[in-house]
C-alpha cells in the first residue's frame, strides 16, 4: 500500500487479517464463498478471479495449490462470452502462465 497515511494503512491491514483464508472445494476449485454451494449455471461473475488478477494474492509460484484451484475454476466457468469478462479471463490465464489460453479467450 502507499506510504501516505500510516494510520489508515494499519486499520486496513488489521481488517485484512480478519478475512477468511481462501479454500479449495471438493472439485479442486477455488471456493468463491466461505463454504461450498451447489453451482447454478450460468456463472458470469469474475470476482473470484481477483486474487489472481489484477491482484497477486494467488500466484503459481507463491501459492501453487490456490493457483491450481483458480485454474480449475477457470476451466469450469471461464468460457469466453465477449467483452470485459473475456479480457479478464485472458489475463488470468496469462497470470497462470498458460501461453495458449489467453488467445483462445479472444478467438472463441
Amino acid at each position: 500500500m502507499l506510504n501516505v497515511d500510516a494510520a489508515w494503512r494499519e486499520k486496513l491491514e488489521a481488517r485484512f487479517q480478519k478475512l477468511l483464508p481462501y479454500q479449495i472445494g471438493s472439485r479442486g476449485q477455488l471456493l468463491e464463498y466461505y463454504t461450498e454451494f451447489k453451482e447454478v449455471p450460468p456463472r458470469h461473475n469474475t470476482s473470484p478471479y481477483f486474487p489472481l488478477f489484477p491482484s497477486d494474492q494467488i500466484t503459481p509460484r507463491g501459492t501453487p495449490k490456490l493457483a491450481a484451484g483458480e485454474q480449475k475454476l477457470l476451466e469450469e466457468r471461464g468460457r469466453p462470452s465477449g467483452g470485459w469478462p473475456s479480457a479478464w479471463i485472458a489475463c488470468c490465464w496469462a497470470r497462470l502462465v498458460k501461453e495458449k489460453r489467453p488467445t483462445i479467450s479472444f478467438r472463441d
